[in-house]
């Protein structure tokens, strides 16, 4: 790798490991392992999203009954304090990243697909992901399953 260009990735490292972004999410990360119900919680959600993210990494379409269970799992994680400030902190995290990639590919010239980083982050937080609790654009219900990433949409 070209020494400046490695010198300036390090640097823009070290920036996000010193956001207030990313900060949260290990605070909230740190909160969370504190709290055992909330860590088997989390750690269950996890397990039934990458699985469904496998599924479609794989190219198949998950049924109805998992996308369902999925969003099942995430109305009741969120719940939790503890998961939701997690959910929340790295769905603000997410949308740092996507903005330095987004800032990075235009200085570049690349173009980004339109809606670029908004998938990752509904899946990661529900409400988060709009930065508006409980509604979606278009979702004047606020249902779980509006705020749900869903491959294919």
């Amino acid at each position: 790798m070209n020494p400046e260009v490695k010198a300036k990735a390090e640097a823009l490292a070290e920036a996000l490991a010193q956001s207030e972004e990313y900060k949260a999410v290990k605070e909230a990360r740190e909160e969370l392992e504190r709290h055992e119900a909330a860590r088997i919680m989390w750690r269950d959600f996890r397990k039934k999203q990458e699985a469904l993210e496998s599924k479609v990494l794989a190219g198949e379409t998950p049924g109805e009954e998992e996308v369902q269970a999925l969003q099942q799992a995430y109305q009741i994680v969120a719940l939790n304090p503890y998961v939701r400030k997690l959910l929340e902190a790295e769905v603000a995290f997410a949308a740092l990243m996507a903005e330095v990639q987004r800032t990075l590919a235009a200085a570049v010239g690349v173009e980004l697909p339109e809606g670029f980083g908004r998938g990752q982050a509904a899946v990661q937080g529900g409400p988060a992901a709009t930065g508006r609790q409980g509604q979606d654009p278009g979702d004047s219900g606020g249902s779980a399953r509006s705020r749900l990433w869903v491959p294919g949409r």
